[in-house]
C-alpha cells in the first residue's frame, strides 16, 4: 500500500505506520480467480494474490463492488463515498484476547502514531483527479474560442476549504502584427482577462495556474495566473466569487482569441484535481 501525500506534496509522517492485512470486497456472484481461489457471493476477504484482479473487477465491472461506508465493520479499509476519502476503521478491530489469538498473523490489530495506540478512524485525504488531456486544441480565430471546458458535477465540492487546482499550458504564435488574448471562467464569471498581449519572443510558451477554494456554502476564492516567456510580466487575479451554487453543475473553462487568423494559440496539455480540506 502506497501512502498518499499531503496537498503540499509532503509525505505522511514516517511515524504513522499502517499495516493492512485483510481487504474485503462485495462479490455479486460466485467467482473464481485466475489463481484458482473461489469467492462465493457476498462480502469476502481477498487472498493477497487476488487483490489486483479483484480491484480491477471492482473498477471495471458490476461483478465486484467496493464496500460502502456502512459496511466498514466488515473490513478495516473502506472508501467513504460522501467525502471520497480512503479510511481505515479501527473501532471494530478485535480486542477480545481469544479473538486476537484466533486472528494472530492474519490481522494486525495495533496501529500506533508516535508510539501511542490509536483507536477510531484514520482518514487519509487524497487528491481526486477531475480532468486531463494532451490533445492540442487551437484557437485560430478573431473570435473567442474555448481551449478547454470542464463541467464540475454538482455537490462534488461539499466542504469548506476543499480545492480545485487546474493547470493549462500551450504555445502562442509570435508576430509583430498580432496580439493574443486568454480568458478564464468559473461559475459563470470571467475571472481573468489578459487583454490583448503583444508577444515579444520567437518561441512563446504560456501556462495558466488556477486555484479555486470553497469559502462557504455560497462563495469561493479564486486565484488565477497566466505566465509566459512571451510577455514581460505575469497576469494575475485573486477574487471572491459570490452566489456560487455548489450543488449545481458548474463550468470551468479557458478561452483564447487571436489578433489574426494566421496566428493561432494552442493549448497542448491540461490537468485538474480536487484537493481535500485539512
Amino acid at each position: 500500500m502506497v501512502l498518499p501525500q499531503y496537498a503540499d506534496g509532503a509525505l505522511l509522517p514516517p511515524t504513522l505506520n499502517l499495516r493492512i492485512m485483510n481487504i474485503a470486497l462485495q462479490f455479486n456472484a460466485p467467482l473464481t480467480s485466475p489463481n484458482g481461489n473461489n469467492y462465493p457471493a457476498g462480502k469476502r476477504i481477498l487472498q493477497p494474490v487476488d487483490i489486483a484482479w479483484a480491484m480491477n473487477l471492482a473498477m471495471t465491472t458490476t461483478d465486484v463492488d467496493f464496500l460502502m461506508a456502512d459496511s466498514q465493520a466488515d473490513t478495516p479499509l473502506y472508501v467513504d463515498m460522501v467525502t471520497g476519502h480512503l479510511k481505515i476503521d479501527t473501532s471494530n478491530f478485535p480486542t477480545n484476547a481469544s479473538m486476537n489469538a484466533a486472528l494472530a498473523g492474519k490481522v494486525d490489530t495495533t496501529i500506533t502514531v508516535n508510539g501511542q495506540p490509536l483507536t477510531g478512524n484514520i482518514t487519509l485525504k487524497v487528491p481526486v483527479p477531475l480532468y486531463d488531456s494532451t490533445t492540442p486544441v487551437t484557437a485560430n480565430s478573431l473570435t473567442e474560442t474555448d481551449l478547454h471546458t470542464y463541467t464540475l458535477p454538482g455537490s462534488t465540492v461539499n466542504l469548506n476549504n476543499q480545492k480545485i487546482m487546474g493547470r493549462y499550458a500551450g504555445t502562442y504564435t509570435q508576430t509583430l502584427l498580432s496580439t493574443q488574448r486568454v480568458r478564464v471562467y468559473a461559475f459563470g464569471t470571467m475571472i481573468l482577462d489578459t487583454g490583448a498581449l503583444t508577444i515579444n519572443v520567437l518561441t512563446p510558451d504560456w501556462s495558466v495556474n488556477l486555484w479555486i477554494q470553497r469559502a462557504s456554502a455560497s462563495t469561493a476564492w479564486i486565484d488565477v495566473e497566466l505566465l509566459s516567456n512571451g510577455i514581460s510580466t505575469a497576469v494575475k487575479q485573486n477574487v471572491l466569487v459570490s452566489s456560487v451554487n455548489w450543488t449545481a453543475a458548474n463550468v470551468i473553462k479557458v478561452t483564447a482569441q487571436s489578433g489574426l487568423i494566421a496566428t493561432p494559440i494552442a493549448c497542448n496539455m491540461v490537468t485538474g484535481m480536487m484537493l481535500p480540506a485539512v
